[in-house]
């Protein structure tokens, strides 16, 4: 079972400010996500009565998928935690475009606190999906979109959808206040789900593994030995399915080969350990047959299938599989013979 996706609910009412009721938004948040198909997918975090100096430590120890903050913002001062004392203590949207900057695991904010739309744009620099209120926002505004929100993240919707229902259900709640809520972001991710069915997502890797692990693999076989690239193919399957990073449906094989690139570039900076008889020249010649015959060798020396398996995995004639390797075999040696 992949680690939960932490949804982390921050909350803040100074002495100082007008009292907020953050407990009952909150216990709707944590409703509304059990109701969800996929609540098991999410874990939820609470910050009530949450200091300035408590934002960091707890991004760090939390490394949430989403943040919510529930509480005052000013257009001028920024969004109000509380201090030491239990007043009000603002932190500016330029201090909080910095933050998030560094926090690449954020895919998600949520600030449903009064002129925050400007403060959701600093952020909407670094983190994919944000939303701010661009007035005054009621109680009863603010849970009716929380809830619906959370809800439909939790039933697998894109955050796109999630906002656009939120608001539908603000428009019922609190008329007049449906154009408050304002969702700011890239448009790559309007169909970003944060979670999706494990089943489903396992199924959609097994085939994929079945159809593209030799393309994979040749696809990084410039920067890493055959071993090399077989463990970064298997590491990147891996991710997509514990992990489970958001990804379209549809762009899967996609995200794997921009991933396999990726990881495939980094194992080559950090200097992977080298094969030998000259990897470089052994890869060169195998690049050099067709199609069919790279992937004889490849199911035969690195994922040492039988015959009769790589007569399956290819839809060929298991006769013809043995001829076929030593066939290959032959022009590569021909081929290092000929290379200096």
């Amino acid at each position: 079972m992949p680690e939960p996706l932490t949804i982390l609910l921050l909350a803040a009412s100074p002495e100082d400010r007008v009292p907020l009721a953050l407990d009952a938004e909150f216990d709707r948040v944590e409703a509304a996500v059990r109701v969800g198909t996929l609540r098991d997918r999410f874990a939820l975090r609470v910050s009530q009565e949450t200091r300035a100096d408590q934002l960091i430590p707890l991004m760090l120890e939390v490394a949430p998928t989403v943040v919510h903050f529930s509480g005052h913002a000013t257009a001028t001062d920024g969004l109000i935690f509380e201090d030491s004392a239990g007043q009000s203590q603002p932190l500016t949207e330029a201090f909080l475009g910095r933050l998030f900057a560094e926090l690449p695991g954020v895919r998600c904010v949520v600030m449903n606190a009064c002129f925050s739309s400007a403060h959701a744009a600093a952020i909407a620099e670094h983190v994919g999906c944000v939303v701010g209120m661009s007035s005054q926002v009621s109680d009863a505004a603010a849970t009716a979109f929380s809830s619906v929100f959370y809800q439909a993240i939790a039933e697998g919707s894109s955050l796109r959808r999630a906002f656009d229902l939120a608001v539908l259900q603000v428009e019922v709640q609190a008329p007049g206040e449906a154009a408050t809520p304002v969702r700011v972001g890239s448009e790559s991710s309007d169909a970003t789900e944060l979670a999706a069915l494990p089943s489903l997502r396992t199924d959609i890797a097994r085939a994929l593994y079945e159809a593209e692990y030799v393309n994979l693999a040749r696809s990084i076989s410039a920067l890493l030995d055959d071993a090399g690239c077989g463990s970064v193919v298997e590491e990147v399957f891996g991710e997509f399915v514990v992990v489970g990073p958001p990804v379209t449906a549809g762009q899967e094989l996609a995200w794997i080969q921009q991933r396999v690139l990726a990881v495939g570039a980094e194992r080559s900076q950090q200097g992977a350990p080298a094969a030998a008889d000259d990897p470089e020249r052994v890869l060169a010649a195998v690049r050099s047959l067709d199609t069919q015959a790279a992937q004889l060798l490849l199911n035969r020396y690195y994922r040492n299938l039988t015959d009769a398996e790589i007569a399956e995995s290819l839809g060929i004639d298991p006769a013809t599989v043995g001829p076929g390797i030593a066939a290959a075999m032959q022009r590569v040696e021909a081929f290092l013979a000929a290379v200096p």
